[in-house]
């Protein structure tokens, strides 16, 4: 136990007599510091009083709202264990999620494979129900059909829809407003 170094500085000026006060400070000086540590019996009788006084006001307390568990808490893995351990555990869910993952889209990737039909499965036949008149019914057409074909253009349908394409030497008839 180390003793702290006294300080010198000057006291403030209270009205005080200087001589005196640095009588006090030099005696002060001079007197040989406590030693660190004493028993109490070795103490006067006013410090044994005062001392148990103490004890007997600390035991008198009132016991804290928060007490403390009567059983100490495990120690703790050591840094290196503990990093090691949670490293295997993170891996090992690091792995568990990518399978999970995995599994979600390879299974969401067969579901839809199997509700579409395969590319090369032809299309269901068009039943076609037969006339009122009991006359057979017409061929159905295909679904892309060329309706007209001349040096100047070439007419599809599909369905519905009719489309003409005109070669550059297409010349508009009269009647078709430009």
């Amino acid at each position: 136990m180390s003793v702290p170094e006294r300080d010198d500085a000057p006291l403030p000026d209270d009205g005080l007599d200087k001589e005196a006060l640095d009588a006090l400070r030099a005696a002060y000086h001079a007197l040989p510091p406590p030693p660190p540590v004493r028993e109490l019996s070795e103490e006067d009788a006013t410090t044994r009083a005062a001392v148990a006084w103490m004890a007997a006001a600390f035991a008198a307390l009132p016991v804290p709202a928060c007490p403390v568990p009567a059983t100490a808490r495990p120690a703790a893995p050591a840094p290196a264990a503990r990093s090691a351990a949670w490293s295997a555990a993170r891996t090992a869910r690091r792995f568990a999620a990518a399978a999970a993952l995995l599994a979600l889209l390879l299974g969401a990737a067969f579901w839809l494979a199997t509700l579409r039909p395969a590319p090369d499965t032809p299309p269901a036949p068009v039943v076609v129900a037969p006339r009122a008149d009991g006359t057979p019914p017409a061929e159905p057409r295909l679904a892309t059909a060329v309706v007209a074909a001349a040096p100047d253009r070439l007419e599809l349908t599909s369905g519905p829809v009719r489309l003409l394409l005109f070669t550059e030497s297409f010349e508009p008839a009269p009647e078709i407003p430009r």
